[in-house]
């Protein structure tokens, strides 16, 4: 499968990027650190104060308009549920050495990267409403997996079209 005359050197960089992005994406969504300030930190599912234990967001968004994070949380666990689509196709490529298996690898990790995106921008648009919170680091750990799927998927599409060996 990676023999040098059957694949281009892109190939090895697109797994890379598509590893990486899942560790990235599954550390950012259960990290609860998209949002922080000095006596709290949000994720998509637990709000923690400084001083005390984690508790579930539903409970802390309490009259606030949260149907937007809702649609955060199921744009995530959508992009979550395409990239292990794709690293489960990325391995049948790896080990039954069929071209459709990195084209579905290739297809998986760029809907995951759109649906992780969606995801981040619905965010971006919408974290004012919680007031005094500014982005942390899994909200970027997210748009970065992201960005590497939406990289990778294309690169893998591309690179089995024009190695049809």
């Amino acid at each position: 499968m990676f023999e040098t005359d059957a694949k281009s050197a892109l190939w090895g960089i697109s797994p890379i990027l598509l590893v990486v992005g899942s560790l990235y994406h599954v550390t950012s969504i259960a990290a609860p650190h998209w949002l922080a300030n000095s006596t709290a930190h949000w994720g998509l599912w637990n709000y923690c104060p400084v001083e005390g234990g984690c508790v579930s967001i539903t409970e802390e968004l309490n009259g606030i308009d949260h149907s937007w994070y809702r649609a955060v949380q199921g744009l995530e666990i959508a992009a979550t549920v395409f990239v292990l689509t794709a690293l489960v196709t990325g391995l049948m490529r790896i080990n039954m050495g069929q071209r459709i298996w990195q084209t579905a690898c290739g297809l998986s990790a760029v809907v995951a990267g759109v649906f992780g995106l969606s995801g981040v921008a619905v965010f971006g648009w919408n974290y004012q409403s919680i007031p005094e919170q500014v982005l942390s680091w899994a909200y970027m750990f997210n748009a970065a997996s992201s960005a590497m799927c939406l990289m990778a998927g294309p690169v893998l599409i591309l690179d089995v079209t024009l190695h049809r060996t």
